[in-house]
């Protein structure tokens, strides 16, 4: 019997443990203040072909919740990249709490892709570096929705 991803994409072969092989990939995040209050995020993905995509964005910098906003969009630029097409990725809103003891990034991105709209919700617990946790949580959010994660 075929699982709903490989009736959806007919050929895409399997990772260990009869996972799905990851199409995106984090690379890296940059985050940049080069002015006050400012921020530039660039994050990069990479492509099982190992061709990069590069999202870039510029926002409000002077919270950890505003560099997390610009962090979020640079990733959601990557993935449309990834993606390409008419399809859209819509950041919706950040935020960070604490749960369960553990600091964690929430990211809403309203999608359309491949005819399809839908709110997705993401995380990812803040462990080391807390740019990297904002973008991850975008990964998140859209991973099977786009089937790239």
């Amino acid at each position: 019997m075929k699982t709903q991803r490989e009736a959806l994409h007919p050929g895409k072969e399997r990772g260990s443990a009869d996972r799905p092989i990851r199409s995106l990939k984090f690379l890296s995040v940059d985050l940049a203040q080069p002015s006050s209050g400012r921020c530039r995020a660039t994050v990069e993905l990479d492509r099982p072909s190992g061709e990069p995509c590069v999202g870039v964005a510029e926002g409000a910098g002077a919270t950890d919740l505003e560099r997390f906003r610009t962090v979020a969009q640079a990733t959601a630029s990557a993935i449309l990249l990834a993606v390409g097409g008419e399809n859209t990725l819509t950041l919706e809103g950040v935020t960070v709490v604490e749960a369960l003891g553990k600091r964690t990034v929430f990211v809403s991105v309203r999608a359309s892709y491949a005819g399809q709209n839908s709110v997705l919700l993401g995380f990812c617990l803040i462990e080391g570096e807390a740019s990297r946790a904002a973008a991850l949580a975008v990964l998140n959010a859209t991973n099977r929705f786009l089937s790239v994660g």
